[in-house]
């Protein structure tokens, strides 16, 4: 028995009084409340508003089948099924769904076709609408077949501020159907789709979604892609979920169809993906979609602090089904820290990036752990909070506001700047926007289009500019369709002034090298009564309050509230090589660096939107910039904004050096204020007469690890006690030059390996240990030529490195490139036990202990290079340069394909990623230039598929099982 009114606890007597007034509120109320009353499991054929509590015990019955294509809304409602929970099949339904609860009950069997307990199934729609319902241990929102509205903004779908608790495909007798929160599996591109501000918890061994959010064969329109953003989403597993198989995970777009109907137009971004086995974010098949802006965080270890047997991965992009419909895709400005078990440094943020650009992602340092997590679901409560979003029934996310035109200015060039012409124009713009997204910057001269960006920083580069005067403006859209002009900057193209051409110098004439150097200081500019939000507001183009110069790079705090600030100038590479730069302030910054000392070529490069406290260089991942190359002695335009709301105030800029050594603020001596001439010294140097062609050497690699030996029941009192001539009792490989601590008395062991030194010049190295230890250097990688360059004679603290003098060494000269064979020995009584190494490289940069990247294990060949080393190789032979392996990532067969090369296999083989041969293929005749090998018995994880042919030709690819 059901009533529209009453509550399913409701006595016998209570459900009678129910039905009277419910016909009385049918006769007197409009029939948009109430179009039609059914008993039993619902089936509405009459649109309307529906209120009330349906149930169905039996899964081959609905509790709420619809059957009219009118509009219907179901709201205030509870609805329980062991089946379908609300369906509608064949009726082009156009279906509401608001503030209802939706549960699981238990499965009964099924007749012909499984039936999870979807909370909704809809198949022909035209319009579907989910608002602020909670589902629990339901199969999740179907939307299939065909979408048949009319595109306008009310025919289309909305997934919104929904809870969802285990996400459950399980059907009666054990067996499953793939399942999900949300899939989209229906032809028709459609113009108006969301799926925003959901919360998706999945507990483990209490749920089994497969893909937590699932776009299959689904496309939007180019000017309107379908908007997956501000999702958090949280567990992924198998059942049991200690498995070791599990083919779900986060979100992913995916599908077989053919160019006209495979995913495409997709934008997913701001998404929270937590703690999800498999994969986190992922591209199967499709084009023009993006995933941006998301953070995916794994410490894949269960709440008992069990690890995670399964696969897991962070983003990856494939064209899985080889149909060549994958393609202009971008995974970019990601926050990632995904942890697998087993892979280099226990992590795996991007396992495969194929038909996507991968730029801009940030990979969190480890460790990643629970607390990891737990800050992640607490970045999300404060975000609902900041938003003012409810989610669930009666939450008040429901109507949401109208939507922001962006902000948007041009931060280069300044006004009246003067270009030569043939020299190219940068204009670079910022453009953000409150309640949305940037999808593209438009820039102008006049009403001239000159071109467009489509990625932040958003700039565009004007070449061939006739001489004149120009207006330029840029104009900004975000995913709304909203759009804004910035402000006019007016520009001056002047003609270029002929030179007369310098002599050149008699050879035997002694020549000058120059050496720039910094003055010391940077100009710092103060805007005050600066109101607003953003770094758009702050009116650079204007003449600033006041000018001053600083001698750190860093701004003078307590300055007072509303107003907007900059640090302008240039920055002087001490060394040639990668810089990293991290930019902090209060409340929002933005740090610009150009490739030269012009303004007009600066690029955005680190940012804060929210505040930090002084000096908190990693609060944000945005604050810290990708590696940038600089030159020794050059120097380059820098630019720091702050605009300050209220509160504290600070700004500061920091960066560090190829060499590693960071400088936090970076110092005067690096930096010259804006309009300085770039100071030189002169050096006369006399050419040789003849020129010696530079050889070439091949790089050597560190591997990331060393070997660590270990021999137990050693008595002894002196090094000589350990027998490093007999096997050792224990041998495995360490990710940094320090062994681990035991509760074990009596043992030796010996830490082996190579060094690759990152400069040429001189090092010092240190060794601590307890109870006894020796370190050992050789000339080269051979161990025969080792000599002892310090010891510990009586025990030390853990990397205690000054207690005794005789366990620093004398300063050694070390080739930047080269590797050294190294040894520590150490001799452990009783009571604690330690052995460590630390060096300080010519730059003065110390590692204590020193770090995996420089180290490389015992007898380190091809065969055990990482497997980005395997790619290096494999992309150098050119022989096998059209073979590819698909699908990859693979599940129990993958296919090796040699395009059109004719080749006679003589060896195929799988190594792990130590180098062991894991499978030997036998069969090496190819049909059609492939050969298939089954896999199904590998474990889940990375291996290289290593082919060698006839002709001795050899090269590798990385598969991945699933």
């Amino acid at each position: 028995m059901n009533s529209l009114t009453s509550n399913l606890n409701k006595r016998a007597g209570k459900i009678i009084l129910a039905q009277i007034l419910a016909y009385v509120l049918f006769v007197f109320l409009p029939s948009t409340v109430f179009a039609q009353s059914y008993g039993g499991p619902l089936v509405i054929t009459k649109g309307g508003t529906y209120k009330g509590n349906w149930e169905s015990k039996d899964s081959e019955v609905a509790a709420v089948e619809i059957r009219t294509s009118e509009p219907v809304i179901i709201e205030n409602s509870n609805i329980r099924g062991a089946g379908y929970l609300i369906k509608s099949w064949g009726y082009s339904v156009n279906l509401t769904v608001r503030h209802t609860n939706g549960y699981g009950n238990p499965q009964t069997p099924y007749k012909n076709y499984k039936k999870p307990r979807r909370f909704i199934t809809v198949n022909n729609f035209q319009n579907l609408v989910v608002e602020n319902c909670y589902m629990e241990s339901t199969a999740g929102i179907y939307a299939g077949t065909r979408y048949e509205g009319d595109n306008t903004p009310n025919e289309g779908i909305k997934i919104r501020y929904n809870i969802a608790k285990n996400i459950d495909g399980r059907v009666h007798g054990g067996d499953k159907e793939h399942s999900q929160f949300v899939q989209f599996n229906f032809k028709g591109a459609i113009k108006y789709a969301e799926v925003a501000w959901n919360q998706v918890t999945n507990e483990a061994d209490k749920s089994l979604v497969e893909d937590n959010i699932n776009i299959y064969n689904t496309r939007g329109m180019a000017g309107s892609p379908i908007r997956i953003h501000n999702n958090y989403i949280q567990g992924a597993y198998p059942a049991p979920a200690n498995g070791t198989k599990y083919s779900g995970g986060g979100i992913i777009t995916d599908g077989d169809a053919g160019i006209n109907d495979c995913p495409a137009y997709i934008e997913a971004y701001e998404n929270q993906l937590v703690g999800l086995g498999n994969y986190s974010m992922g591209i199967a098949g499709g084009n023009n979609i993006r995933y941006h802006h998301n953070r995916a965080v794994n410490a894949a270890t269960f709440d008992n602090g069990s690890k995670y047997s399964m696969y897991t991965s962070g983003l990856w992009s494939k064209d899985y089904y080889k149909h060549n419909t994958t393609f202009a895709n971008s995974i970019d400005n990601n926050v990632v820290g995904i942890v697998a078990w087993g892979y280099t440094n226990n992590r795996n943020d991007i396992s495969v990036a194929e038909n996507a650009d991968f730029t801009n992602n940030t990979f969190l340092p480890n460790p990643i752990n629970k607390q990891s997590e737990k800050d992640e679901y607490n970045m999300w409560q404060s975000k609902l909070s900041k938003n003012g979003v409810v989610l669930g029934p009666n939450g008040s996310g429901g109507s949401a506001p109208a939507n922001q035109a962006p902000n948007v200015a041009i931060t280069s060039p300044s006004v009246n700047t003067s270009f030569v012409q043939g020299n190219a124009i940068v204009i670079n713009a910022n453009a953000t926007d409150n309640d949305g997204s940037i999808t593209k910057v438009e820039f102008y001269q006049g009403s001239v289009k000159l071109g467009e960006d489509t990625n932040a920083p958003f700039s565009y580069t004007w070449n061939n500019a006739n001489v004149g005067t120009y207006s330029l403006t840029a104009k900004a859209f975000d995913n709304a369709g909203a759009t804004k002009t910035s402000g006019a900057v007016s520009i001056g193209v002047t003609a270029p002034v002929a030179t007369t051409p310098t002599p050149t110098p008699n050879p035997g004439t002694p020549s000058t090298s120059t050496t720039v150097k910094a003055e010391g200081k940077i100009t710092h500019e103060f805007w005050a009564n600066v109101h607003g939000s953003g770094i758009s507001v702050i009116p650079v183009s204007q003449k600033p309050t006041s000018s001053s110069e600083v001698t750190l790079f860093e701004a003078p705090s307590g300055k007072g509230n509303n107003y907007g600030q900059r640090i302008r100038g240039y920055i002087t590479a001490p060394e040639s090589g990668q810089y990293t730069f991290w930019v902090a302030g209060d409340d929002q910054t933005e740090l610009y660096l150009s490739s030269s000392e012009s303004e007009g070529s600066k690029k955005k490069i680190a940012y804060n939107s929210s505040w930090t406290a002084s000096r908190d260089w990693t609060k944000h991942s945005s604050q810290q910039s990708a590696k940038i190359n600089l030159e020794a002695g050059k120097r380059y335009y820098i630019e720091a904004l702050s605009k300050q709301e209220g509160g504290g105030d600070n700004l500061a800029v920091a960066w560090q050096l190829p060499s590693g050594a960071k400088e936090a603020p970076i110092a005067g001596n690096r930096l010259s204020p804006i309009g300085s001439q770039a100071p030189v010294t002169t050096t006369p140097t006399t050419p040789p007469a003849t020129t010696t062609p530079p050889t070439t050497s091949k790089p050597v690699y560190a591997t990331g690890k060393i070997t660590l030996d270990q021999w137990l029941n050693v008595h002894g009192k002196s090094i000589n006690s350990i027998p490093v001539k007999n096997k050792p009792n224990s041998t495995k490989e360490i990710s940094s030059f320090e062994a681990p601590s035991t509760s074990t008395n009596n043992y030796g062991q010996r830490i082996s390996g190579y060094i690759t030194a990152p400069e040429s010049g001189q090092y010092t190295f240190w060794i601590a240990g307890d109870d006894k230890a020796e370190l050992y250097l050789s000339t080269s990688e051979n161990a025969d030529d080792k000599k002892k360059i310090a010891h510990v004679a009586d025990w030390t603290y853990s990397r205690e490195w000054t207690k005794h003098s005789s366990q620093q060494s004398a300063k050694i000269t070390l080739e930047a490139g080269k590797r050294y064979y190294i040894e520590a020995l150490h001799l452990q009584g009783g009571g604690g036990d330690n052995v460590a190494v630390a060096w300080q490289l010519p730059s003065g940069a110390k590692e204590a202990p020193i770090a995996g990247n420089r180290l490389s294990p015992i007898g380190d060949s091809f065969q055990n290079l990482s497997s980005s080393h395997v790619s290096e190789v494999a992309d150098s032979n050119p022989f096998f340069a059209q073979t590819t392996a698909y699908p990859n990532p693979f599940r129990d067969v993958v296919t090796l394909d040699f395009g059109d090369k004719e080749v006679e296999l003589e060896q195929l083989v799988v190594l792990s990623q130590t180098g062991s041969v894991v499978y030997e293929e036998k069969q090496l005749t190819l049909v059609n230039n492939k050969v298939s090998i089954h896999l199904a018995d590998l474990k889940t994880g990375l291996y290289i598929l290593k082919y060698t042919d006839k002709a001795g030709h050899s090269d590798s690819i990385k598969i991945v099982k699933e």
